[in-house]
């Protein structure tokens, strides 16, 4: 019983194993793919206020780059006689490669049962000198796959297909705002993190400078969010740079009261010092003169007990005389 648990357990692993190795091996033949280098990703205000739809950004003239990964069936070889991706511009139709080689019905692609290949497409990103709203709203374009039913004829040409609408155009000021806005959200703090009066109130101009900004890149006007980005990344700075000295400022008031009172404390030890020595030769000229005074009271004491004592031998010896008579 052991040795066939032992057994079930092996097979059950060596199948899960083995899953991942058919990452292409579905019962149609299909791709993916994906933008490269875009110079933004995610939602934009301009294109939709609700910042619901993700967008694949460009700036004019540079170079876009769309990779795709096509995948033959599990049963058969794909026959790829063209992969390409066709916009909604004039002239806006781009030809795929596969190992720097254009791929056509006179050069195809063939990809074996069960396996992938990677495509790619790149082109530069029309300018808006040419068409001066081609950054003004979003651009469709459809993704196209053509494999043949064999590599000779007669041949039959099958499309796979995939559509969307989420490619944008930016004019450099719109890519310049774009690129401003993302480093105002890295330096951005809010109010309560600053200790400086001076600082809080930089912090907020430069929230005030951000807002600005966004209502003028959802109207459409880029070069003015590019100066109200602009102006609020520089006041953030300029935050950080006052607190930074208030804070250089605080710690050196801080030092200096901590140096006045420890020389406080000294001049006052000295004080008392002074003081103790001042009571102390005060205390010791009593003491002498006690010492003093109370010698002269014995001696003037001792002085009128011996007049006292010679008066009455005075009044004595006259007694006798006058009995003697």
């Amino acid at each position: 019983m052991k040795r066939l648990f032992v057994v079930a357990f092996v097979l059950l692993s060596s199948t899960l194993i083995s899953v991942p190795i058919m990452v292409h091996g579905q019962a149609t033949p299909g791709f993916s793919y994906s933008w490269r280098g875009a110079t933004y990703r995610g939602n934009d205000s301009f294109y939709d206020p609700t910042m619901s739809t993700y967008v694949y950004a460009y700036e004019e003239n540079t170079k876009a780059i769309l990779s795709i990964t096509v995948w033959a069936n599990s049963t058969q070889q794909l026959n790829v006689s063209s992969v390409r991706v066709s916009f909604d511009w004039a002239n806006g139709i781009y030809n795929g490669s596969y190992a720097d080689e254009v791929i056509s019905a006179a050069n195809l692609l063939l990809i074996p049962k069960a396996a992938s290949r990677p495509v790619g497409i790149s082109f530069t990103v029309p300018s808006t000198s040419i068409a001066p709203d081609i950054n003004l709203y979003l651009h469709s374009y459809t993704i196209i796959v053509e494999h043949l039913n064999a590599t000779s004829t007669p041949t039959e040409t099958t499309q796979i297909t995939n559509f969307a609408s989420d490619f944008a155009i930016y004019s450099a000021d719109q890519a310049d705002s774009r690129d401003l806005y993302d480093r105002v959200q890295t330096v951005k703090v809010p109010t309560a993190k600053f200790n400086s009066s001076k600082a809080k109130m930089l912090v907020y101009k430069a929230e005030n400078e951000t807002s600005t900004g966004d209502v003028a890149y959802t109207h459409g006007d880029f070069a003015g969010a590019k100066a109200h980005y602009n102006a609020a990344l520089v006041l953030y700075n300029s935050a950080y740079t006052a607190e930074e000295t208030f804070s250089v400022t605080d710690e050196d008031v801080t030092l200096n009261l901590r140096s006045l009172t420890v020389n406080r404390t000294r001049v006052e030890i000295q004080l008392l010092e002074a003081q103790i020595k001042n009571i102390e030769s005060w205390a010791s000229m009593v003491f002498s003169t006690g010492i003093t005074l109370t010698l002269f009271g014995v001696t003037t004491m001792l002085f009128g007990i011996g007049y006292i004592i010679k008066q009455l031998a005075a009044l004595k010896k006259t007694g006798q005389q006058a009995t003697t008579e």
